[in-house]
């Protein structure tokens, strides 16, 4: 589900992206893909899920498919509305997913977790980062006091039981 970081302030310099995935031992393929486009604010994380399924094709076309449409993010936006575009960019990204997955043999089933941050300046809410994700794939900030905080939690039947049960 998206959300929002309210009011980011313009840092002097600009943002230091660093990135680095290890895959398991157990994998020839690293199933991991990263997207760090400063220019365009957009920043993410996906992890290819299932093994032998395919899952860097996953990724990667998620990555891609991603990273083109938010280019493409209109701008005076209010976070409401950024937050439904994000979440439906991802919810096309994971169908063009499971639509190469049928049409391809050896990827059927093929999936990837997602976290994706959309930093936009909306003109009507503020600086904001706009946040989506699905799967095991978790956000965190870490604040200038050097304090890490957990802003997404994982999608999994565990975490929707516990939201379930919150919400009655």
């Amino acid at each position: 589900m998206p959300r929002e970081l309210e009011n980011l302030a313009r840092p002097e310099k600009a943002f230091k992206i660093t990135g680095k995935s290890i895959a398991k031992e157990s994998r020839l393929i690293n199933q991991d893909a990263l997207l760090a486009d400063q220019e365009n604010e957009i920043f993410a994380v996906f992890d290819g899920v299932g093994g032998d399924l395919a899952g860097e094709v996953a990724s990667n076309l998620a990555r891609s498919y991603i990273q083109e449409k938010t280019r493409e993010f209109p701008r005076n936006l209010t976070a409401e509305e950024a937050r439904k575009i994000l979440g439906e960019i991802l919810q096309e990204a994971s169908r063009k997913i499971l639509n190469q997955g049928k049409k391809n043999e050896g990827e059927e089933g093929m999936a990837t977790t997602a976290s994706v941050v959309k930093i936009f300046d909306s003109g009507v809410d503020g600086r904001k980062a706009i946040i989506a994700h699905v799967g095991d794939s978790r956000t965190y900030i870490l604040r200038a006091s050097g304090a890490l905080e957990q802003l997404s939690s994982d999608d999994n039947l565990i975490n929707q039981a516990i939201r379930n049960f919150e919400s009655h």
